[in-house]
C-alpha cells in the first residue's frame, strides 16, 4: 500500500471511529438527565407542560438543571424542577434552587408592554419618567417606553468588574 493511502486509510479510520465513539464518549463526559428525576406538580389540565419538561431532559435539551412555575389567575398551577443545581458537584436542583435570568425576561417584558399598549394603559411614545419620575435624571428625561424596548437607551456602565456577590440584594 502507498503512503498516500496509508495516510487516506489512517484518516478514514480515525474518522470513522470518532463518529461511532463521539455519543458515547459525549454522553459519558455530561450524561443525559433521567426524566424521571423531575419534581413537583402540575394541575389537571397542564399535564402537557410536565411531559415537555420531562422530554426536554430525555432528549438531551437540558444537559443540566431547569426549573418552571406558571401561575393562572394568581395560583400556581405548575411547578416543576430538575436536574442538577452544581452537576460536578452532584448537587441536585431543588425547588429552592436560585438561578440568574438574564435576556430571558426581555421576551415577558416585551410582552406584557404589549398587553399593556393593547389595552390603552401605555403608549410606546410616553415617556418614562411620567411612571418612573426618577429615571429623569441626568438627562434621560426625553426617554420614551419605545426607546427602552428597542434598546436605544444608553445602559449604565461600570468602570470596576461585577461579581455575584458584589451585586446588591432586592
Amino acid at each position: 500500500m502507498s503512503r498516500k493511502n496509508e495516510e487516506t486509510s489512517s484518516r478514514l479510520h480515525v474518522l470513522l471511529v470518532s463518529f461511532l465513539l463521539g455519543p458515547f464518549i459525549a454522553n459519558w463526559i455530561s450524561p443525559q438527565i433521567c426524566s424521571d428525576e423531575v419534581h413537583g406538580f402540575v394541575e389537571p389540565g397542564y399535564e402537557e407542560v410536565l411531559e415537555a419538561f420531562r422530554r426536554n431532559f430525555g432528549e438531551g435539551l437540558e444537559r443540566e438543571g431547569a426549573a418552571i412555575a406558571v401561575y393562572h389567575r394568581g395560583r400556581p398551577v405548575v411547578d416543576l424542577w430538575g436536574g442538577y443545581a452544581d452537576r460536578e458537584s452532584n448537587v441536585p436542583w431543588k425547588h429552592s434552587t436560585r438561578t440568574v435570568l438574564f435576556s430571558s425576561t426581555k421576551a415577558v417584558t416585551a410582552l406584557c408592554v404589549a398587553v399593556l399598549v393593547d389595552r390603552g394603559l401605555l403608549r410606546y411614545e410616553d415617556r418614562v419618567v411620567d411612571f418612573w419620575p426618577e429615571y429623569g435624571l441626568y438627562g434621560k428625561e426625553n426617554t420614551t417606553v419605545e426607546d427602552v424596548m428597542t434598546h436605544k437607551v444608553q445602559s449604565i456602565c461600570t468602570r470596576r468588574n461585577s461579581t455575584y456577590q458584589s451585586v446588591p440584594r432586592v
